[in-house]
């Protein structure tokens, strides 16, 4: 029988997991092709607060200086606020569903956030529509919002009945959607100019390549904001694992509530896939290690995902960085090697009600 962890120990844990983040954050820093120590990070923080002497050796100085804040410390920031994304998502999207093996991009919002973010790419490098250029990086997040809002609430319809999803067609609605996606994205790739041609199919695969500090910045409100929202939410969450008619009893208002879960995951999804492309089964995986670790209650299962998320993430970028391949791996590559085998064992091992 598996035992539920008390407060204080769920509580521990979250900040166990904290400091486990810290500690991963800085291995990002440190890990790359030009290897760095503690003493190199030490001198160039201390340096931002204008607290250190001048370096002996200037020229590395600057070099380090350049790799650590123009590279390494925006892709790591990217790559925290990409997993908390993913993390919160996949415990909303299950917590929708009541079903373990809901994940945000089975039910179509990551293929309707790329197809919308392909068009924009496609429409603001033509002549007609110059003027898009001129919401910059504004333009794909909005844009891949509204694409993954319109395929998510399209399969939540099909899928549902009488209110309730079923998984067997939410799973079949889902793969028909990615389908759909895949057959236009290629139909976009296709017609593409030679020079997009390789960006589209690396941006396809998700990556962190591209990141800078801007790209950091766009992001930041598109998690920040819907993070803080669901604070508000945690009773109502953990209500509606008893089931939709019991927390209607209890004073759930279920149609807002899925208006809510799907407008947040639609926003947090739509602006990573639009900037860092496509990242599978990373908010399939975490849930259901926090949800050992710190058990189901909503109060430590959101925050223990969008840590555990951020981590992951990092240590799958890492690894990638690490892999002599000629060319860096793309991420979703690696998650997806990660995350579809365990999506096979939760699949065949949910008859016997092994995680809910």
């Amino acid at each position: 029988m598996k035992l539920i962890p008390t407060r204080k120990h769920a509580l521990g844990r979250i900040y166990l997991s904290v400091f486990f983040l810290l500690c991963l954050f800085v291995l990002s820093l440190l890990g790359g092709v030009i290897n760095l120590d503690m003493g190199d990070l030490w001198q160039q923080f201390t340096h931002r607060l204008g607290c250190s002497a001048n370096a002996e050796d200037q020229d590395r100085f600057e070099l380090i200086s350049t790799v650590l804040w123009q590279i390494r410390f925006p892709r790591a920031c990217l790559a925290v606020l990409v997993g908390f994304a993913l993390g919160l998502s996949g415990v909303l999207v299950q917590a929708l569903f009541r079903n373990p093996l809901a994940e945000p991009s089975l039910i179509g919002v990551s293929a309707g956030s790329a197809i919308a973010t392909l068009l924009g790419m496609i429409l603001s490098g033509s002549a007609c529509f110059a003027w898009l250029n001129t919401l910059g990086l504004w333009f794909f997040p909005l844009a891949g919002f509204l694409g993954g809002l319109i395929a998510t609430a399209f399969v939540f319809k099909l899928a549902s009945r009488h209110g309730n999803a079923d998984i067997t067609h939410l799973l079949l609605t889902g793969i028909a959607i990615n389908a759909f996606a895949s057959g236009i994205i290629a139909m976009m790739i296709t017609v593409a100019s030679d020079q997009s041609l390789r960006s589209f199919v690396f941006w396809s695969l998700g990556s962190f390549a591209q990141a800078n500090n801007q790209i950091v910045l766009v992001l930041l409100p598109f998690v920040l904001i819907p993070a803080v929202a669901l604070i508000f939410f945690v009773k109502p969450l953990n209500l509606l694992l008893f089931g939709e008619a019991e927390a209607y009893h209890l004073g759930v208002n279920i149609h807002r509530l899925k208006t809510v879960i799907i407008l947040l995951v639609s926003l947090m999804i739509s602006a990573c896939v639009s900037l860092v492309g496509i990242i599978s089964f990373v908010g399939l995986v975490v849930p259901h290690l926090v949800r050992i670790w710190v058990g189901p209650n909503h109060r430590y299962l959101l925050p223990g995902s969008a840590i555990m998320g951020a981590g992951l993430l990092l240590v799958a970028d890492w690894v990638c960085r690490q892999l002599n391949l000629g060319q860096e791996m793309p991420i979703g590559i690696l998650t997806s090697l990660i995350g579809a085998p365990f999506f096979l064992f939760l699949l065949y091992g949910s008859r016997k009600k092994f995680l809910f």
